[in-house]
């Protein structure tokens, strides 16, 4: 690394970060260097390691998640609500089986916008994660100077 690099990547002040991602939205010319590894021995990760590092670089970089709750719990609703619809029409026009299917559409309903109302609160809150960690909003690779 160059030290301009190096001091555009020192930029970032996190705490819980993922490198990968830092030397993504950092930006510069990258190239990689392949290096080969001396010896093929079993990674000392456990499964269990591997999912938890895998959630904690999907926190730290993406709202992709929350998004798709608001998206699946909006979805659940509008189809739960078309469903409604349906039912109160088999019942004013007659042969519905009693109770359960009231039941179970109000259950749906009501999950897919408890599952939309945590995702737009979800989203909030990673608007709100993403402005504490300070992040530089653009990193100058030169400044010229007139004298």
């Amino acid at each position: 690394m160059r030290r301009r690099y190096l001091d555009a990547l020192m930029l970032h002040q996190e705490r819980e970060f993922f490198i990968a991602g830092l030397w993504a939205i950092t930006g510069f010319n990258q190239r990689s260097i392949e290096a080969h590894k001396l010896s093929r021995g079993e990674t000392n990760y456990s499964f269990g390691r591997k999912i938890s590092f895998f959630l904690h670089h999907i926190l730290c970089f993406s709202t992709v998640p929350l998004k798709l709750m608001c998206f699946v719990g909006l979805i659940i609703a509008t189809l739960s609500a078309i469903v409604a619809i349906w039912v109160i029409l088999r019942h004013l026009f007659g042969n519905l089986a009693e109770g359960w299917t009231s039941i179970v559409v109000a259950i749906c309903f009501f999950g897919g916008l408890n599952l939309f109302g945590l995702g737009i609160l979800g989203l909030y809150l990673g608007k709100v994660f993403s402005e504490v960690k300070q992040r530089p909003n653009a990193i100058y690779r030169q400044v010229y100077d007139r004298s």
